[in-house]
């Protein structure tokens, strides 16, 4: 998406491009808009306010919270991304984990998600033991085995299979 801004507006106007596959209107409220290319305010972003719908060859007028802090050139392209804590999945298989909530959630339901620090995890494999380094797969939290898992943290205690664990989590949201 192309655009220009001058440092203190509030709001943005892209040109969406013909590859784009769009964005309903607010779709992307209290998600990110960032610079991806430019001069010199690659890697800048602000948080998304509201927006127009975004659909391909149109231009779109994008509200921030915060005024920008720096211009942003006419050649300047800018990306858009979802805030990652919207139509979070429970009990997920395969979705990314953003953090573990501490009591059952209902679909559909606001909750908070512990991300860091000492929390509880399920291990239903073989167990774990304290100080091992942990990652996520299919809804437990097993020891990291090299397979390119990501790292979610340490087990604080040992546990047996099918067994409740302690972690200090150290690699969520």
């Amino acid at each position: 998406m192309n655009t220009a801004a001058a440092a203190g507006d509030k709001e943005i106007e892209v040109t969406v491009t013909s590859g784009h596959g769009g964005y309903d209107a607010n779709w992307l409220k209290d998600g990110y808009v960032m610079v991806t290319k430019g001069t010199d305010v690659i890697g800048t972003f602000y948080k998304i306010k509201a927006h127009d719908a975004m659909v391909a060859t149109t231009t779109a007028t994008i509200e921030l919270y915060d005024a920008l802090t720096y211009a942003i050139a006419l050649n300047d392209e800018v990306g858009v991304a979802q805030n990652p804590y919207k139509d979070v999945v429970t009990g997920s298989t395969t979705a990314p984990v953003i953090g573990v909530p501490l009591r059952a959630v209902q679909d559909n339901y606001y909750f908070w998600a512990q991300f860091a620090g000492v929390g509880p995890g399920i291990d239903s494999t073989s167990g774990v033991n304290a100080g091992d380094d942990l990652s996520h797969v299919a809804g437990d939290v097993i020891t990291q085995d090299g397979s390119g898992d990501k790292s979610i943290g340490t087990a604080i205690n040992t546990a047996d299979g099918d067994d409740g664990v302690l972690v200090m989590y150290t690699g969520l949201g």
